[in-house]
């Protein structure tokens, strides 16, 4: 599936701003770290024509996953609901047959990524209150960015999602090629050895 990237800078004033130069690096150093990482485990990645818009099935499946995604994110590594403790029971329903043969596969990975770099003002605002809050007594810390991603891969056939990982990093985003790497690889860590 066509991956779910965002690259933001954030003001001095909190406000996140969508870059899309960035957010364009980011999925071309994205494809070249997942094509390495699937070299490293023998596996082969079959992408979606990034030139042409997705298809109506596909825009809603990327939809559900983001629903989906998101439940996964608050009751599975977040907070395990009781029910689930023990095992990983999530599912896009079996609806999700077409794109199999759309992409001549029985998996789908979906990834989920946002990338988050500080501006200049932003850098200044966290300098100053640090200092102001060292001499006044009261620490006024703004901490690092975290960056964070979310990778689910889809049993084609049935629609349940078999494996999942999530990854949240500081000081490093995908939009630069070293980083992008060291993330693919700590986002499919563990990735299942699937046929198809």
């Amino acid at each position: 599936m066509r991956p779910d990237l965002k690259s933001y800078k954030v003001t001095g004033g909190g406000l996140s701003i969508m870059q899309m130069e960035l957010t364009e690096d980011s999925k071309q150093n994205l494809r070249k770290a997942a094509d390495a990482f699937a070299s490293k485990h023998r596996l082969t990645f079959v992408y979606a024509d990034s030139g042409s818009p997705p298809t109506q099935i596909e825009a809603d499946y990327a939809r559900l996953y983001a629903i989906v995604s998101l439940a996964i994110e608050q009751s599975y590594f977040n907070a395990k609901l009781p029910h689930k403790a023990g095992y990983f029971d999530w599912s896009l329903g079996p609806g999700v047959a077409p794109l199999a043969e759309a992409f001549r596969a029985n998996y789908a990975l979906f990834i989920t990524y946002r990338g988050y770099r500080s501006t200049i003002g932003r850098q200044i605002v966290s300098t100053a209150t640090t200092v102001v809050g060292s001499f006044t007594g009261f620490p006024m810390i703004l901490g690092p960015l975290n960056s964070s991603g979310l990778a689910c891969l889809v049993d084609l056939r049935s629609g349940d999602i078999v494996w999942a990982n999530r990854l949240r990093v500081q000081l490093s985003n995908l939009d630069d090629q070293q980083d992008a790497r060291h993330i693919v690889d700590n986002l499919l860590k563990g990735f299942p050895k699937v046929k198809g």
